[in-house]
């Protein structure tokens, strides 16, 4: 048999070798959040959609840093949540080149989750475009991402859009589809979304209890600043 051509082997080889360098990079991009990490790892695999998607998706995200965090009335540095944050604070430019990634990495068809959580954090953005957030299509994006990736993020997001779109009663039975899942009890993000929908659906009893978990768990002093500024607001009412 004649022996394989070199070249050949190498080429093979080296893509192995790029592969699985890239995916532990990837690894460490996403946990880390390391747009420099992202950004090699899209170049080493230009023909992968998801290593685009992945650096869509923290991009989008470094993007609103600026506006993720502001002062409440007595100069306390407090979290402010996305549909709440001043879009003027954001990264244009950022969010342009985030997008131009995205569309990049869908005309590779090759879909996948961080493309997806990239997509939905693009339809955020849009704000920053037209002043409306696109609630509807995230509800979709969420419900795709769910079929590939059904994460405890993925799960608490679509109930939110979902009570964006169509209504706190829609939102709430959502929440209460998801509250026995495993983990769900810890997971901050879900009694923060809960007591969000219940103080929507006039329920503020209820919300501040919410709240008042969510503040049990393992917060950072701007989001408990937060949460206790919602208590408080709830309790004046």
């Amino acid at each position: 048999m004649a022996p394989a051509d070199p070249t050949a082997a190498q080429q093979a080889a080296v893509h192995v070798a790029r592969t699985a360098y890239g995916r532990i990079l990837a690894y460490l991009a996403y946990q880390f959040r390391d747009i420099a990490a992202a950004d090699l790892v899209a170049s080493m695999l230009p023909k992968q959609a998801e290593p685009a998607g992945l650096l869509a998706l923290l991009l989008f995200s470094h993007a609103r840093l600026g506006g993720r965090y502001g002062v409440d009335d007595l100069s306390a540095r407090t979290f402010v949540p996305l549909h709440q944050q001043d879009t003027a604070l954001w990264d244009k430019p950022r969010i342009d080149r985030a997008n131009q990634i995205l569309w990049h990495a869908a005309g590779l068809r090759q879909p996948g989750p961080f493309q997806l959580e990239a997509a939905i954090q693009s339809a955020h953005c849009q704000r920053l475009y037209t002043g409306v957030v696109p609630w509807n299509s995230i509800a979709q994006h969420y419900q795709q991402l769910l079929h590939i990736a059904p994460t405890l993020g993925a799960k608490v997001g679509h109930a939110v859009a979902v009570g964006e779109s169509q209504g706190a009663v829609l939102a709430l039975a959502a929440l209460s589809a998801i509250a026995s899942e495993n983990k769900m009890a810890s997971y901050v993000p879900y009694w923060v979304a809960l007591g969000y929908w219940l103080a929507k659906h006039g329920d503020n009893t209820a919300a501040i209890d919410s709240y008042q978990h969510a503040l049990t768990l393992h917060t950072g002093a701007a989001e408990r600043q937060y949460l206790q500024q919602q208590i408080k607001l709830l309790q004046n009412i």
